[in-house]
């Protein structure tokens, strides 16, 4: 082989192994690149499958604040959901019993709901129990309508009633006086602090008997007092109040004024005890405050041994009332009452007669109040007993003492007033002793005093007033005794 032949066969071989140098380093450098996106592949699988995996953790986590929920009417309270970044939708399941925004939940009507809240595809919920408020009613009253009595039929009785505080829902119920329900009634939404009426008429076939009202809101109850129910009234009508004054037509009725001593009243007829006596229709524990209008009609033939009406207190009124043919005796004996602090007007007495062991007057025994424009007719009065010592004892027409306060003016009296004592007899057509006001008065009849012999005192007769110690203005006295205006002015004033 020649040199040439050995160099190109030299080279061959080297360019052989060049070659499969080359070949490796290039399959190793693929393999190297194919590793690579093996690795590449296998980040994006597992970042594909992590990515999958994480949002499915994370929505099972979100989670609601409250599972159950109790809430009053009108009042909220909020939710939260936690676990999750997600957009959160809200829902109630009866929006007239709860509704729902943005997570606060209020309490709309006494009763069962459920709030959904639905986020990162799951829904979350909670049970929403409604209440009614607990508010306790104040100043209650269950009366008339017209203050008068509860007459089955014809009266209809109101419960008013106030709030507070706004009450969600109030039941009201009329009970009987065993406690049963006779009637019940629920409003909506009573706003606080505003005046509430609730009106009942019971029927004709409404039984008679006590009934009262009971006020619920939530847990608070509150009774009423208890109304009574008539099968009739105790007048011939009317409502005992200044626009509808209870009617009297009967001895009865006027009796039965005792028991409403703070109504108003008005005579219908004439009255006739026909000689009998009744107990003093008003005592000093309950005075009449009232007002009683005679409309010229007379009370006849009463006869006892006490007044007619006995205590008038301050508020009371009696105007145009006449009393005819009454007698009286006593100890400190008056026919009309015993007590004033009222008004006694245009009310007249004709052929009266009151006789007492100390005291005697045909009007009042004591008075503080007013008494205008009355008269007497044709009167008797006298002091018959053996009397008191060191103290007056009078006859007199209108007041045995008009004391501080007390007013007569205006009045007439045609009367013959007689006095016996050991002491301090006195007689006088308008008033035995005075410490106020008489004024523009006029008397006549006859005056007579006697005082026991052998014994102290004085013995008066005055044509007004026997004894005074007040003012006695512009009065006149035109008797058949030679009386002058005040038997005895003891520190008075006599115009």
């Amino acid at each position: 082989m020649s040199e040439i032949a050995v160099y190109d066969n030299i080279n061959n071989n080297l360019m052989m192994q060049q070659t499969a140098a080359k070949s490796f380093m290039e399959v190793v450098v693929e393999m190297k690149r194919r590793n690579v996106l093996k690795g590449l592949v296998l980040t994006v699988i597992c970042a594909v499958i992590l990515g999958s995996f994480i949002p499915s953790v994370m929505a099972a986590s979100p989670k609601l604040s409250k599972k159950t929920l109790t809430l009053y009417v009108g009042k909220s309270k909020t939710l939260k959901v936690t676990g999750s970044r997600k957009k959160v939708t809200w829902k109630s399941s009866n929006k007239k019993i709860a509704s729902v925004k943005s997570g606060k939940v209020t309490g709309v009507k006494a009763g069962k709901a459920t709030i959904y809240a639905k986020t990162a595809g799951k829904t979350l919920t909670c049970k929403v129990t409604v209440k009614n408020n607990d508010v306790t009613a104040k100043s209650v009253s269950f009366t008339t309508a017209d203050g008068g009595e509860f007459i089955r039929g014809k009266s209809t009785a109101v419960l008013k009633y106030t709030m507070p505080s706004k009450a969600s829902l109030v039941q009201i119920d009329i009970l009987t006086a065993t406690g049963s329900v006779l009637l019940s009634k629920k409003f909506n939404n009573i706003p606080a602090k505003v005046r509430q009426e609730f009106k009942w008429s019971p029927g004709a076939a409404q039984s008679a008997g006590s009934y009262r009202a009971k006020i619920t809101a939530g847990k608070k109850a509150v009774y009423s007092d208890y109304l009574i129910l008539k099968e009739k009234g105790d007048f011939s009508g009317g409502a005992g109040t200044k626009a509808s004054p209870y009617q009297i037509s009967t001895l009865d009725e006027l009796k039965k004024m005792s028991k409403f001593s703070s109504s108003c009243f008005v005579l219908v007829n004439d009255i006739d005890f026909n000689y009998k006596s009744c107990s003093a229709i008003f005592g000093e524990e309950n005075a009449f405050s009232g007002t009683l209008d005679g409309k010229g009609f007379s009370i006849r033939n009463f006869y006892g041994t006490n007044s007619l009406f006995g205590f008038i207190g301050e508020n009371g009124q009696i105007n145009s009332l006449t009393l005819d043919n009454c007698t009286v005796t006593g100890e400190n004996a008056a026919v009309f009452a015993d007590n004033n602090s009222g008004m006694i007007t245009a009310c007249k007495m004709t052929n009266c007669v009151v006789s007492g062991v100390h005291q005697a007057t045909l009007y009042v025994y004591k008075n503080s109040g007013t008494i205008l424009d009355c008269s007497i007719v044709k009167g008797t009065a006298a002091v018959t007993g053996s009397g008191y010592n060191n103290y007056w004892e009078c006859a007199s027409g209108f007041a045995n003492e008009n004391n501080e306060g007390g007013q007569i003016r205006n009045c007439k009296a045609d009367i013959n007033c007689s006095a016996t004592a050991k002491n301090f007899p006195c007689s006088s057509t308008i008033v035995g002793i005075n410490y106020a006001v008489v004024e523009s008065c006029e008397g006549n009849g006859s005056l007579t005093v006697t005082k026991g012999n052998n014994y102290g005192g004085q013995a008066h007769m005055g044509g007004i007033v026997g004894c005074n110690r007040g003012i006695v203005r512009s009065c006149d006295y035109a008797g058949d005794s030679t009386s002058d205006i005040v038997g005895w002015n003891d520190g008075g004033t006599v115009i």
